[in-house]
């Protein structure tokens, strides 16, 4: 059981947006694979982890601001800092990057 984020999407409220977000997201990236003749991504963990540390910055912002405190002013939260953070993960995605390293196997 896990209780941090991988990856984040901004200007969200936690997790019961930024997921349906992420799920979107990758399901037009496979929805991309399979139009080019490629299999579905699967399990996306490890690629995930893999091309944040290989290619920081191109497939996700990271995101080095604020906290995960529950109000305005409250510092109570996780911080966001830089790099991978229990607040925001490896940061948001970049959509251009996020084709570039998960709609195509070119970069495994």
């Amino acid at each position: 059981k896990r209780a941090y984020p991988d990856v984040c999407a901004l200007g969200v409220q936690g997790t019961s947006q930024s997921a349906p977000i992420l799920g979107g997201i990758f399901s037009l990236l496979i929805d991309m694979r399979l139009n080019a003749g490629l299999p579905p991504l699967g399990c996306v963990g490890p690629r995930l982890y893999t091309t944040a540390e290989q290619y920081p910055g191109e497939a996700f912002d990271d995101v080095v601001g604020g906290n995960s405190g529950l109000a305005c002013g409250d510092e109570t939260g996780f911080p966001a800092t830089e790099g991978w953070d229990a607040n925001t993960g490896f940061g948001r995605p970049v959509w251009d990057g996020m084709v570039k390293y998960f709609g195509s196997d070119e970069h495994l």
